[in-house]
């Protein structure tokens, strides 16, 4: 199974959590449209809108809130010690 990119699953993260593109973006350093183009990556790999945005915000349908809920509060990460030091 091929996971999203990273950078698409953090700017839909955050999308999610403010419900604006713009507050995203502030909070990851980012242009605005920068995020936008990470979400349009996120949903042609996953085929599923998972975010629809209109001038009042954003909103989750039912397929992205799901895809939300499925977050984990940690993730853990493993490597050789040597490459840990690089």
């Amino acid at each position: 199974m091929k996971l999203p990119p990273f950078a698409s699953l953090r700017a839909f993260e955050a999308v999610a959590r403010h419900r604006s593109v713009r507050r995203a973006a502030e909070e990851l350093g980012l242009d605005h449209t920068v995020v936008s183009r990470h979400l349009k990556t996120l949903q042609a790999f996953v085929d599923v809108p998972r975010l629809q945005t209109s001038r009042q915000g954003v909103t989750l349908p039912p397929g992205g809130a799901d895809y939300q809920e499925k977050r984990s509060t940690s993730l853990t990460v493993w490597c050789m010690p040597g490459f840990a030091l690089r």
